[in-house]
C-alpha cells in the first residue's frame, strides 16, 4: 500500500509533491501525518533497495538523529520511575566515565539531552556498519572519552553533540539492566503501539529493505544518537504523544519540549530553543506562523534524509524520511508538505515574525561588510571572506584546500543580514571575537553560529614549530574504517595567530584548530553555539616504546618519517592494528594475501589508488603509502613488493 489514512486526497497530494521532488533513479520516499490523534494521510513512492520493489507505507525507514528524542524519552520516562535525575552527574551512574578534562565531573544527564555538556561532539567510528554484522562501540566509545576534553565548561552553551546520547544510552542500560534496544522496545515502542520500531543494530531481514540503490541495507550502531528505523506511520504518532498528556506525563512534555539550551549570542536563534533531544522547540523559519511552541527534529545517515515537526496549534504532527539518492533533504521538503497539509485543512499559516523583521537596505554594503572579511574558524572547516566586485566571497578549506562555497550579492545585505535564497547571513561581535551565523534553508534550520575570528594566542612553543608541516599516518584501522574511507593522514599547520591546524584527511575528518598547551597538547578555543564547535579534538601526544603516536579522535597516528619502505618483511597485523610502509612508486605484491587481510595505497592526499585482496595481487599499487589491514583476527605472514614501471 502506498497511501493510507483517513484523507486519501490528502495523502495523494502529498504522494504528487514527492514525486515531483524524487529523482528518477532515487530509491524511496515516504511521509505521513496525524491529526487529532488519527492517521490523516500517509504516502510513499519509489522503490526498495533491489530497484524494482515498490515502496510502501509499512516499509522502515533509517531516521539518524530523530533518534535523539526516543533517547530523551527514555531517560525521562526512568525518572518518572524515580530511578534516576536529570539534574545528577553522568558519573553517578556511569563511574568509568573520566576524560582529560576535570571538568567532566560536572556534566549532568540534562546537559547530555540539550547539547551543554561540553563534550567534543561526535566519535565518528564505527557509527555506521557497512558489513553485515553489528559492532559494539562500547569500547571504541570509552577510549575515545578516556582521551577526550571537554571544548568548553558543562552548561555554558549549547553546541550540537552526538556522544551525549550515546553516553545517555548507556545510562539507561545501567540503571534499567536491561539493553538499550529491550528498554525502548518494552516501555516505548510497544505500550505506544509503535509496533514497527526497532533499532538498525541489525540487519532487517525484511524481503525488500529500504536502501539507496546500489548500496546495501544500511545497519546503524549509534545507538542512542541515531539508531531507530520505523515506519513514517509509527514516527508521527510517536510526534504526536507530545502535544496531549497521555502515555507521556503532563510534566514530562513540559520538561522535554522546554527551551533549555543556552547561548551567548544575540542573534543565535538555534541554540536557545533547543529542548531535549529536540532540534528546536520553537519554529520561526519558512515564512510559517506555527506558534508559540512547535518542535522540529532532523535526522541524518550515510544513507537517509529525515525530518519530524510537531504542531501543536494545529494538532498535528508530520514525519517524513527518503533516501539521499531522492534527491532532496527532508528538512526543506517537510515544509512544502506542512503547507499542503494547511491548505487541504484550512489551517492559516501566517507570516512569522522572523521573516518579516528586516531593516532597511543597505547604502553602501562594501564598506559595510569590508570590516568582516578575513579568516574564520570552525569545527571541522576554515572559512575565508573577502569581496570581489559586487560579491561577497565566501571560500572553505576542511582539509585538501580552498574552494568556493559561496558567491553573495553585495545588493542583498540590508544593514544586518545577507537575504539569498531564503538563507540568511549576518555577523556578531562578541568577547573580542567575531562570529559568523547563517541559516540553512535544506536542512530547515534558523540562523545559527558556524565560525569565528579574532582569536590569537602568541608565539608557537618550539616542540610545535618542530612538527609543522609533518604527515602523520593512521595506525590503528580496520577495513571497515577503508570501507567508510578513513582517515588516514593528519597534518599539522601553522594557523596564524599561535593557532595550530590539524587537516585530517579522509570522510572523516575535517580541519581541526586549536591552541598549544605544554609541547605535546592542545586545547580547543572554538566556541560557537549550535552547530558552531560541534565535533571538535583537542590532538595530543603519547609516547609507545619512544614512538610518538598522535591521538585524534579514535585514531592513533605515527609520523610518516619514520616509516621505511616494503621490500621483504614479516607483516603483523590484528583488528584495530594496521601495517604501514612509504611507497616509493608503482609496484605489486611478490607474495599471497591471507584470507581477511587487504592491502591498500593511498596518496598523499589520502586518496584510495588500489585496494588488493587473497587472490588480487596482480594488481597494481601506487601512491604515497601502503597500507595492510584486517578485521578479524590477528594475522602474520612475509610480505615481498616488486617494483613495476610506471605507465606512460
Amino acid at each position: 500500500m502506498n497511501l493510507a489514512g483517513y484523507d486519501i486526497k490528502l495523502a495523494e497530494a502529498l504522494r504528487a509533491e514527492l514525486d515531483a521532488a524524487r529523482k528518477p533513479e532515487g530509491a524511496g520516499t515516504s511521509a505521513a501525518v496525524v491529526i487529532g490523534g488519527r492517521l490523516a494521510a500517509s504516502c510513499a513512492t519509489g522503490v526498495c533497495g533491489d530497484g524494482v520493489t515498490p515502496v510502501t507505507t509499512g516499509d522502515l525507514f533509517n531516521i539518524g538523529s530523530i533518534s535523539k528524542v526516543y533517547c530523551a524519552a527514555a531517560l525521562r520516562r526512568l525518572e518518572r520511575q524515580g530511578k534516576l535525575r536529570l539534574d545528577d552527574p553522568v558519573r553517578k551512574y556511569l563511574p568509568w566515565f573520566k576524560t582529560r578534562d576535570p571538568r567532566d565531573e560536572r556534566v549532568t544527564l540534562r546537559m547530555l539531552l540539550n547539547h551543554s555538556s561540553g563534550l567534543p561532539g561526535t566519535n565518528s567510528r564505527n557509527m555506521i556498519d557497512p558489513g553485515k554484522g553489528a559492532l559494539d562501540r562500547r569500547a571504541s566509545n570509552r577510549k575515545y572519552w578516556s582521551r577526550a576534553k571537554l571544548k568548553a565548561a558543562p552548561g555554558e552553551y549549547s553546541t550540537y553533540c552526538n556522544e551525549g546520547f550515546e553516553l545517555a544510552a548507556e545510562v539507561v542500560e545501567t540503571v534499567s539492566g536491561m539493553t538499550y534496544e529491550d528498554f525502548l522496545r518494552e516501555e516505548i515502542f510497544l505500550p505506544m503501539g509503535l509496533e514497527s520500531n526497532r533499532l538498525a543494530l541489525t540487519l532487517s531481514g525484511r524481503e525488500h529493505p529500504v536502501y539507496m540503490r546500489g548500496q546495501a541495507e544500511e545497519i546503524i550502531v549509534a545507538k542512542g544518537a541515531g539508531a531507530v528505523s520505523c515506519t513514517m506511520e509509527d514516527n508521527a504518532m510517536f510526534g504526536y504523544a507530545f502535544i496531549h498528556p497521555g502515555f507521556f506525563s503532563e510534566e514530562e512534555i513540559a520538561d522535554m519540549t522546554e527551551p533549555t539550551g543556552r547561548t551567548f549570542l544575540k542573534k543565535d536563534e538555534m541554540s536557545p530553543t533547543f529542548g531535549l533531544g529536540w532540534d528546536g522547540v520553537e519554529i520561526t523559519e519558512f515564512g510559517m506562523d506555527l506558534g508559540v511552541r512547535a518542535y522540529r527534529k532532523g535526522g541524518a545517515t550515510l544513507q537517509f534524509t529525515s525530518y519530524l515537526v510537531v504542531i501543536p496549534r494545529f494538532d498535528m504532527s508530520i514525519s517524513l524520511s527518503a533516501t539521499y539518492d531522492c534527491g532532496f533533504l527532508a528538512g526543506s521538503e517537510i515544509f512544502r508538505l506542512i503547507r499542503i497539509v494547511a491548505e487541504r485543512c484550512g489551517f492559516d499559516l501566517g507570516v512569522s515574525a522572523a521573516q518579516t523583521a528586516v531593516p532597511g537596505a543597505c547604502p553602501d554594503p562594501a564598506a559595510a561588510l569590508s570590516g568582516y572579511c578575513g579568516i574564520y574558524r570552525s569545527s571541522g572547516t576554515l572559512y575565508r571572506l573577502s569581496i570581489d566586485g559586487a560579491e561577497l566571497v565566501c571560500e572553505t578549506d576542511n582539509g585538501p584546500g580552498w574552494k568556493t562555497a559561496y558567491r553573495l550579492p553585495l545588493v542583498l545585505f540590508d544593514g544586518e543580514y545577507i537575504n539569498a535564497g531564503g538563507e540568511r547571513f549576518c555577523f556578531e561581535e562578541h568577547g573580542g571575537k567575531t562570529y559568523l551565523l547563517v541559516s540553512d534553508y535544506h536542512l530547515g534550520v534558523p540562523v545559527y553560529p558556524t565560525a569565528q575570528r579574532g582569536d590569537s594566542f602568541g608565539e608557537l612553543p618550539k616542540a610545535w614549530k618542530d612538527r609543522l608541516g609533518k604527515s602523520y599516518i593512521a595506525a590503528d584501522l580496520t577495513l571497515r574504517d577503508i570501507e567508510l574511507d578513513g582517515p588516514y593522514i593528519a597534518r599539522i599547520a601553522d594557523g596564524g595567530d599561535g593557532v595550530l591546524n590539524f587537516p585530517v584527511l579522509g570522510t572523516i575528518g575535517g580541519m581541526l584548530s586549536v591552541k598549544p598547551c605544554g609541547d605535546d597538547d592542545t586545547e580547543m578555543f572554538v566556541n560557537g553555539p549550535g552547530y558552531g564547535s560541534m565535533n571538535q579534538w583537542a590532538p595530543y601526544f603519547l609516547k609507545d616504546g619512544g614512538r610518538e603516536i598522535l591521538s585524534i579522535f579514535d585514531y592513533d597516528f605515527i609520523d610518516a618519517d619514520g616509516l621505511s619502505e616494503l621490500t621483504k618483511d614479516m607483516v603483523r597485523v590484528s583488528p584495530g592494528k594496521n601495517a604501514v610502509y612509504k611507497l616509493m612508486g608503482p609496484a605489486k605484491l611478490d607474495c599471497s594475501l591471507p584470507e581477511g587481510v587487504c592491502a591498500v595505497a593511498i596518496s598523499s592526499e589520502a586518496k584510495i589508488n588500489a585496494c588488493v585482496k587473497a587472490g588480487e595481487e596482480d594488481k597494481v599499487l601506487d601512491g604515497a603509502f601502503l597500507l595492510f589491514l584486517c578485521d578479524d583476527r590477528e594475522t602474520e605472514f612475509e610480505a615481498k613488493l616488486e617494483r613495476v614501471p610506471a605507465e606512460k
